[in-house]
């Protein structure tokens, strides 16, 4: 069963069963041009419309999802949009909601927060985490570290992390 527009209970804390926890952040990592990305995507959609059709299983709560974009643009986020929902024949959601970043995630809570709170959103995506700490050069200090999970904490949602895996480790 489907709670809309809410969030897990406490004797049910998935977001998506098994998959996605309904607190705190769950990181998804791999290799460059892995279809992380896509990944993540499906994961938003499902969530945003409550339909199992995109990843095979269906959210435990439906709501708004948020993708929070360091990588891409808009226009490539709505043509892979438009790629996953044409599979399946699901017209785009009006509940996945976009924000392309340039910021460290940090220096955005307060005008995040707001929105996420208008909104209503149930779900974040950060894609990517290197570029949500700061960039290549603080990308993995623990300041930065510390900085990106005080902000997801701060901000609310569960929080679907898309990261690298490096060639060295």
């Amino acid at each position: 069963p489907v709670n809309r527009r809410g969030h897990p209970s406490a004797t049910d804390p998935w977001l998506l069963d098994g998959r996605i926890g309904g607190v705190g952040a769950t990181s998804l990592i791999g290799y460059g041009e892995s279809g992380k990305s896509m990944l993540a995507l499906a994961v938003a959609l499902t969530v945003s419309t409550g339909r199992a059709g995109f990843l095979g299983v269906g959210p435990r709560v439906e709501g708004p999802a948020l993708y929070l974009d360091w990588e891409a643009d808009q226009d490539t986020h709505e043509r892979r949009t438009a790629q996953l929902c044409s599979a399946i024949n699901q017209p785009a959601p009006e509940h996945l909601l976009y924000r392309q970043e340039r910021l460290p995630l940090w220096r955005s809570v307060t005008a995040l927060t707001r929105h996420i709170a208008t909104e209503g959103v149930v779900l974040l995506i950060v894609d990517s985490v290197m570029l949500a700490r700061g960039g290549e050069q603080s990308a993995f200090s623990p300041e930065s570290t510390l900085q990106l999970y005080a902000a997801l904490r701060t901000l609310g949602p569960p929080a679907l992390l898309v990261d690298h895996r490096t060639k060295h480790g």
